[in-house]
């Protein structure tokens, strides 16, 4: 068997880069207005991809708010978690 060889350049495949962000941790409902700014911010800033922030998002939140959050449907979206 005869192997010859190409000069052809091999791409990666182009894989999105996705940057996790550093969500503050949500357990106290007295600091929500400024938890809830912080997170607007970074949905505003654009840097984030939206499915990955809102599941940053999901796992910041913790204590009573939490049992808040299990009412909602996996799928909620970003402003439906912010208003609940």
């Amino acid at each position: 068997m005869i192997w010859t060889l190409t000069k052809k350049a091999v791409r990666a495949p182009k894989v999105p880069f996705v940057i996790k962000p550093n969500v503050p941790k949500f357990s106290d409902p007295r600091t929500s207005n400024e938890w809830k700014v912080k997170i607007e911010s970074m949905m505003k800033s654009g840097i984030y991809h939206q499915d990955v922030l809102r599941q940053a998002i999901r796992n910041s939140i913790a204590g009573k708010p939490r049992k808040v959050l299990t009412t909602l449907k996996p799928d909620a979206s970003l402003q439906e978690i912010l208003e609940t």
